[in-house]
Parts: C-alpha cells; sequence; structure tokens
C-alpha cells in the first residue's frame, strides 16, 4: 500500500549543493570547501609523517593513525561558520 504525501514540502527544502548561492554566499561556500580541503590534506600529511618517525611511541602508530582517519571523516561534515 503506498501512501501519498499531501502536505506541500517546505519551500526551503532542497538536497545539499543544490540551493542558489549568490554573491557572499557563493564566497563562503568556496571557503568552507577549501578550508576542508586544506585542513583534510593537513591530516593525512600528518598521518604520513607519523608512520615514518620515532617521534611517536612505536606501539601507539596504529592508534594515532586511527585517531587521525576518524578526525579526517569529521572533515566533510564540518561547516565554515564565519560572522557575517
Amino acid at each position: 500500500m503506498r501512501f501519498r504525501l499531501r502536505v506541500p514540502l517546505h519551500a526551503r527544502d532542497v538536497a545539499p549543493g543544490d540551493e542558489r548561492a549568490d554573491g557572499p554566499a557563493m564566497l563562503h561556500g568556496i571557503l568552507g570547501y577549501m578550508v576542508g580541503l586544506g585542513l583534510a590534506a593537513g591530516i593525512t600529511v600528518v598521518s604520513f609523517f607519523i608512520a615514518g618517525t620515532t617521534l611517536v611511541w612505536q606501539p601507539s602508530i596504529p592508534i594515532a593513525l586511527f585517531v587521525l582517519a576518524v578526525a579526517q571523516m569529521g572533515v566533510p561534515s564540518w561547516r565554515w561558520r564565519s560572522a557575517c
């Protein structure tokens, strides 16, 4: 049995990335993506550095890499918020 939604959807219900961006909104969106890209690249560099250095206690390297992997998964969901 199928049920149809008879209530009109909210006008602002759109898929992420499908909304219109004009002027400052587009700049904030691009800035947010660039900050996320920079954080992800930085975390990647740190994980390779940790894996190849003796600065970290050797038995803790897998735990450190796991923590960095979880942190990197959180980067895409992070949103740049500005005071504008």
